[in-house]
């Protein structure tokens, strides 16, 4: 579903209503950089790579697999019981109970749901059991695997079978490959042979959210974005969608019987942003006349976001979750452009801003953007 990032309804433009989604989890990386040595001073060691998972972590504490949160605390869930803990997906994670080496699995408060009665599998030292994938896991029922030539034991003929969150089976059947894909597996280390590779760049992850408005030296009035991509280990690009919809009165405060001209434009705004870092952008959506004065700092401070410099406005910003959708968009906000009035090329400036659509006559203008901006807000 698409993200509406912010929708200015009523004559303060100071105030923007966002409808971000809430903040990204923790970066394991970055956490583990920065709280590491601290942490094995207090015994506390991670092992494999994983990231956190409904804001817990596996990790060896005082030599005893236990869990750690967001903040670096431990959150005893073993509470002496388990040689071994996995991690949480869809509110389950697998344990071993430390006597009879099988594998149940336990609640976010450490409740044993689904008592320890299956087995583990054992590669060459890693340990794998199922997790929770679609309301299903993966269980080992019988334990009786092949060993191989080389050390060690294969999955193929292994008696599998799948359960609910009841803990009740289904689908029991003998595995014929040495694959370990299909089963939905997860290490102890953290190595999940079904996990989608991560790609080196990701798209519409980051979140917008308009900070506020500005005047530079030339009298241009601008919008300002901040795009952050924290709790991504990778880089960030995507695409917002810039649809304004207003009617400006004099700007009095700002230039004495001035008149504040706003582009009437349909923007996409392309953005780029580092892994774990926030990025500013100054989108240019209006000007001032200029009067041969100069603006005093105040002035540019103020920008054009006093009440009584608008008489009413409705701007809204989208972000597109994929490119597929940044496609679908600008489609469609390309037929609300009048080509009788103004050619367009369709090609980002230098800040990567494209001008999708311009200004129609007045009446025009307003009748047909109303027409699409209902058949647009309707998807929501």
């Amino acid at each position: 579903m698409r993200k509406i990032l912010a929708v200015l309804l009523s004559v303060v433009l100071a105030v923007s209503v966002l409808l971000v989604p809430a903040g990204a989890a923790v970066d394991a990386n970055r956490f583990w950089q920065e709280n590491g040595d601290k942490l094995m001073q207090q015994n506390i060691f991670q092992y494999g790579e994983r990231p956190f998972r409904e804001g817990l972590m596996p990790a060896l504490v005082n030599d005893q697999w236990n869990y750690i949160n967001e903040k670096g605390e431990v959150v005893d869930l073993n509470r002496d019981r388990f040689m071994y803990v996995f991690d949480f997906f869809e509110g389950l994670a697998a344990v071993m109970d430390k006597d009879t080496m099988k594998v149940g699995y336990i609640d976010t408060t450490g409740k044993l749901v689904i008592p320890c009665q299956f087995y583990a599998f054992d590669s060459m030292g890693s340990i794998y059991v199922g997790y929770f994938h679609n309301g299903k896991a993966t269980v080992f029922t019988d334990g009786k695997f092949t060993p191989t030539e080389y050390g060690g034991s294969t999955v193929k003929g292994a008696q599998i079978a799948e359960i609910n969150k009841s803990g009740s089976k289904s689908n029991a059947r003998t595995w014929d490959s040495d694959d370990l894909t299909g089963l939905y597996l997860i290490g102890d280390n953290g190595y999940m042979p079904d996990a989608e590779e991560i790609p080196m760049v990701t798209y519409g992850q980051a979140s917008a959210h308009i900070t506020g408005y500005t005047i530079d030296e030339d009298y241009v009035g601008k919008m300002v974005i901040e795009v952050t991509n924290t709790g991504n280990t990778q880089p960030d690009k995507g695409d917002l969608f810039y649809i304004p919809y207003a009617k400006f009165s004099e700007g009095s405060e700002i230039i004495d019987a001035g008149v504040y001209v706003p582009y009437q434009y349909i923007l996409q705004i392309s953005y780029e942003v580092e892994a774990n870092a926030t990025t500013t952008l100054k989108i240019p959506v209006g000007f001032l006349p200029n009067y041969d004065q100069d603006l005093t700092e105040g002035q540019i401070a103020h920008g054009w976001q006093a009440d009584e410099n608008i008489e009413s406005a409705r701007t809204i910003l989208a972000q597109a979750e994929t490119p597929e959708e940044a496609a679908e968009l600008r489609t469609f906000f390309m037929g609300a452009h009048d080509y009788g009035e103004m050619g367009l090329t369709y090609e980002p400036d230098s800040d990567g801003v494209t001008i999708l659509a311009a200004p129609m006559s007045t009446s025009r203008r307003a009748q047909y953007l109303d027409q699409k901006l209902s058949a647009f807000t309707s998807q929501f």
